[in-house]
């Protein structure tokens, strides 16, 4: 809750809707509002006179996150085993 006795200030800003609604959805799970998460972004922002991450930090999450949507949709072999992972090696079809 924010202390009375420090003079706040009010944001307004839009958001895509599903980056809103993929951001709110760890908040629910790390047990944070929106207001708490972004006065943490900005305490560690103050801190480090920067941003706390960097372009490329960014652009590998956003690189990782796609390849973990992409791979929800793609099947899943078990492939322990050698014949296994020959089997699949040698069928054209298998190839994504």
């Amino acid at each position: 809750m924010a202390n009375p006795d420090i003079p706040q200030e009010t944001f307004q800003f839009s958001l895509d809707r599903s980056l809103a609604q993929d951001v709110q959805t760890i908040l629910d799970r790390l047990n944070l509002t929106p207001t708490e998460a972004i006065t943490m972004f900005y305490q560690c922002t103050a801190m480090a006179g920067q941003l706390p991450f960097s372009d490329s930090q960014l652009s590998r999450a956003k690189a990782l996150a796609e390849l973990q949507r992409a791979a929800k949709t793609r099947p899943i072999d078990d492939l322990n085993d050698p014949a296994k992972l020959q089997a699949w090696l040698d069928n054209p079809d298998d190839d994504y």
